[in-house]
């Protein structure tokens, strides 16, 4: 069973699935972003909640506190880069201290450190003779502070700006398994409109990749997408998938799913994982929507079978006219 996710604001309140991986798809953009943002603003350690952003998070039924998850949260490629680039809240200056502390390494900053001392007494002997009862003050935190001023930059000396975004995107997780190996804790990592900055071949590798890395160490992901056929429908991630439009609603396992399709589709047909895969791609931003720009019969199908379900397993018509209820559900009157 996959875990849930609940957001309680003061004035709304939403329920869905919450997995390792969380793709979170649908038009409903402005709803989407209001989840999103009280999530954000919820685990950010820097945003103080104000009185009308009175949010409670609860997994699985238990509230969790706003220390729960350390959050890194990515908008563009700009911020990709900015994440891997700040020195001083960033994840690669936690892999520069493990280096400077190697046995080697601290041997190398000792010998450092007595040259910058004598070449220091050396330039204070000259300002005293010269200038008086004044020097300049050494001491080895500036070796680090020199370490934090230095710019990143490639192998070949160019501006992470340079890279592709893909090539950015294996910095941020080779660094991000790096530091979960030697200062593990439990990230929520946020991927914004993913879909305005990654082609849809290299989300599906993005998604794939998150999820070896969820599982092997305490990370939790969420990508929002909006453009057609950005999603992973595989099995692994399927639960997590979550559709933001008329209502809210997660896709169940593909067992269930592909159970519902073939004994419930108008006419007799066998569709196998493959297909239903394709056919969810298709549909997954139009799910509870009327409107669906696609071609494939077989999708428009399923996108209606899911929505008269999904109207019937609610409640938000449950007290309307009966028969208003009968035309919006498509069944017919006469």
């Amino acid at each position: 069973m996959p875990m849930k996710l609940e957001i309680i604001g003061s004035r709304y309140s939403e329920t869905m699935n919450f997995e390792r991986i969380n793709q979170w798809c649908g038009l409903n953009i402005i709803l989407k972003d209001k989840c999103l943002d009280s999530l954000v603003n919820y685990f950010s350690n820097t945003k103080k909640l104000s009185l009308e952003e009175d949010i409670k998070i609860r997994i699985d039924d238990v509230e969790v506190g706003r220390k729960y998850y350390q959050l890194i949260c990515i908008n563009d490629r700009e911020q990709l880069i900015s994440v891997i680039k700040n020195m001083k809240t960033g994840l690669v200056i936690r892999l520069i201290q493990d280096q400077l502390t190697s046995f080697d390494n601290e041997y190398k900053l000792e010998e450092l450190d007595s040259i910058l001392i004598s070449i220091f007494s050396d330039i204070n002997a000259g300002l005293v003779s010269d200038l008086g009862n004044i020097s300049l003050d050494y001491e080895r935190e500036a070796l680090w502070s020199m370490v934090q001023k230095s710019e990143l930059k490639t192998e070949n000396g160019d501006s992470l700006e340079t890279l592709s975004t893909m090539e950015l995107l294996d910095i941020f997780f080779n660094s991000l398994e790096r530091i979960c190996q030697t200062a593990p804790e439990k990230y929520l990592i946020v991927f914004k409109n993913i879909d305005h900055f990654v082609l849809r071949e290299n989300y599906l590798k993005v998604v794939s990749r998150s999820y070896d890395n969820a599982y092997k160490y305490d990370t939790t992901y969420i990508f929002t997408t909006s453009l057609p056929r950005y999603v992973l429908p595989e099995d692994a991630v399927i639960e997590g998938i979550t559709v933001f439009n008329n209502v809210v609603y997660s896709l169940p396992d593909n067992i269930h799913l592909k159970e519902f399709i073939n004994d419930y589709y108008p006419c007799q047909k066998e569709f196998d994982i493959e297909e239903i895969s394709n056919m969810i791609c298709d549909i997954i931003h139009y799910i509870n929507v009327s409107d669906l720009p696609v071609e494939n019969l077989q999708s428009l199908v399923l996108q209606r079978m899911i929505n008269k379900s999904n109207l019937e397993n609610t409640n938000v018509f449950k007290n309307g006219n009966k028969i208003e209820i009968q035309y919006i559900s498509g069944e017919d009157m006469l």
